[in-house]
């Protein structure tokens, strides 16, 4: 390690930036960075260390969306009411990332930076139409959707300055909802996972968002599932149907990979997962 740096604020963060480079580390949590400098025996790089910014952690809601800021702990965001009452999709999500070690040391900016293929964040984030805040190393910030933030498996759009601030989600729908398989019940990682949104009326769906992680580079869109849920009265979506689009869903995902034939069986029990929520919050 050659210098560490750990600025106590935004605007000591925006000088520090200025010195950042290929060989530069960010740590808001650490829990992936230093397995993976374990690993792969990574030594002689500079560091980041992001958790003293007392200004970027914090949850607040506002009367369209609530803010989350980066290096809030995962464990903050499963416990706290705010996010409860508004998203239960983000609330079971973030109960599942890890242990609770885990939990209480990785933020939410950071697993969205990681930007696993497995994250339990992601596909919820995705489908809840979140944005992410960035700032750089001349203080200026700019906003995107953490879909087009995230590109692939452990890469994103941040330029190489950047820093995420903040999480921001619109209060859409209080229909959302997660489901995951993974190798046991708890502390996995997952096999397969699914973020929800349903816009209902009068046990009609409006419109959904569906994205479906680790069956690809990055959660994907569900576009099959969206566009056979919407229009659709609750009451009248059929589980065999579903089962059929979920197949193709993973077909199509990762036609040649092994995995595919359990995953292909698998999505369909975490859609019915998420199905039997939508159905009893709407008394069915």
């Amino acid at each position: 390690m050659n210098n560490f740096y750990q600025p106590n604020n935004e605007k000591e963060l925006v000088e520090v930036l200025k010195l950042k480079d290929e060989n530069t580390i960010l740590l808001a949590g650490a829990t992936d960075v230093m397995v993976e400098m374990k690993q792969k025996r990574i030594f002689n790089k500079d560091f980041i260390d992001l958790t003293k910014i007392s200004e970027f952690n914090f949850i607040e809601e506002f009367d369209d969306n609530v803010q989350i800021g980066s290096i809030t702990k995962i464990q903050d965001i499963a416990d706290n009411d705010i996010i409860k009452d508004n998203f239960h999709s983000l609330a079971t999500a973030t109960r599942h990332v890890g242990s609770k070690q885990i939990r209480n040391r990785a933020t939410i900016g950071g697993n969205v930076a990681n930007a696993s293929q497995s994250a339990d964040t992601l596909p919820v984030l995705f489908s809840l139409n979140a944005l992410c805040e960035v700032i750089n190393s001349n203080g200026i910030k700019r906003t995107l959707k953490v879909d087009d933030l995230i590109i692939g498996r452990g890469k994103t759009n941040l330029e190489k300055d950047e820093v995420i601030t903040k999480i921001i989600i619109p209060k859409t729908s209080k229909y959302n909802y997660f489901s995951k398989l993974g190798s046991r019940k708890e502390v996995t990682i997952s096999k397969i996972n699914c973020g929800s949104l349903f816009i209902l009326k009068d046990f009609q769906i409006e419109k959904s968002h569906i994205y479906i992680g680790a069956i690809g580079i990055k959660a994907i869109n569900a576009i099959e599932l969206e566009q056979y849920f919407n229009g659709k009265n609750i009451r009248q979506i059929e589980d065999e149907q579903i089962r059929k689009i979920g197949f193709d869903i993973v077909e199509k995902a990762i036609p040649n990979r092994e995995s595919k034939y359990y995953k292909r069986q698998a999505i369909y029990g975490i859609l019915s997962d998420i199905l039997e929520e939508l159905r009893h919050d709407n008394g069915i």
